[in-house]
């Protein structure tokens, strides 16, 4: 099997994580913290005004780590608020793009994962990915009961970290998860 060089970005609300593998080998993971002050000048605006901000932190962080943009084969980024969907790691598309863009479904970095994943694939021929978006919907019928028929309980939580840890969790105790 081929190895393939892939981009991860998590974009987050008080920090940024990008890593690098080679095959299965983590090449570089660097969280970058933001304060109150980097983050004022969009303040007032759609969290999507961050993007050249972000993909800036995201291009300098490659370039600090002499990792040419040629070298992609994929990028993919944490999955934002889009419609319900079941988890997974999804090819960005025009409509997803659009969703995101718009943040109809809600405005949280989180967006910022799928657009920057895609145009910086875009940039050097490389396939563009998302991965268990923060609105993963597995939830059981009987789950959708809160006691007020006219508010069901809605699917919507960090997906990327919590099945991480389940599958981390499996791991330690020799059992797969899937």
């Amino acid at each position: 099997m081929a190895e393939h060089n892939i981009l991860v970005i998590n974009p987050g609300s008080t920090s940024d994580e990008v890593s690098f593998f080679r095959g299965e080998q983590l090449v570089f993971h660097k969280v970058v913290r933001y304060s109150p002050d980097d983050l004022k000048p969009y303040e007032l605006e759609k969290v999507t005004s961050q993007y050249e901000f972000r993909k800036g932190l995201v291009l300098n962080t490659l370039k600090e780590h002499k990792v040419e943009l040629s070298e992609l084969h994929a990028v993919i980024g944490r999955g934002g608020l889009l419609r319900p969907i079941t988890g997974g790691v999804y090819a960005v598309n025009e409509t997803m793009l659009k969703e995101l863009q718009e943040g109809a479904r809600g405005d949280h970095p989180s967006n910022l994962g799928g657009i920057l994943s895609h145009n910086i694939a875009a940039m050097c021929g490389a396939a563009a990915f998302i991965a268990d978006p923060i609105t993963v919907d597995e939830m059981e019928p009987l789950a959708r009961y809160s006691g007020m028929p006219e508010n069901p309980r809605i699917s919507i939580f960090h997906a990327l970290n919590h099945k991480r840890v389940a599958r981390h969790a499996a791991r330690q105790v020799n059992r797969i998860l899937r």
